[in-house]
């Protein structure tokens, strides 16, 4: 993928669309970014690491803080690729703190 495209990508996702719908996010990593031609849907395989800004959040309790990083993913960050005509075949993500306490990941298969 162009690089201009993927720094594009990266900006878009770490506006103020989804910091409004989820404030405690600091940033987000775009790790890696793969084409995967197999499989029924032909797409990028997109790793990402989440950073968020709040110390006291947990795996435990990131639910009960209004922070869930499946619903962002699938939704918001899935939705805000369609506007670059970026296919996306699964993201992989990592959620962590600004410690770098990993709070939470996720690897579709």
């Amino acid at each position: 993928m162009d690089k201009r495209l993927v720094k594009g990508f990266e900006k878009l996702i770490n506006s103020d669309v989804i910091k409004n719908i989820y404030p405690m996010i600091d940033h987000i990593d775009l790790k890696n970014f793969k084409w995967n031609p197999n499989g029924p849907k032909p797409g990028y395989l997109i790793n990402l690491d989440i950073v968020v800004d709040s110390p006291d959040m947990t795996e435990d309790n990131m639910y009960d803080l209004d922070f869930d990083p499946h619903y962002l993913v699938d939704k918001y960050i899935k939705d805000l690729s369609k506007y670059l005509s970026i296919d996306i075949f699964a993201i992989f993500f990592t959620v962590h703190n600004l410690e770098g306490d990993l709070i939470h990941e996720w690897h579709p298969f």
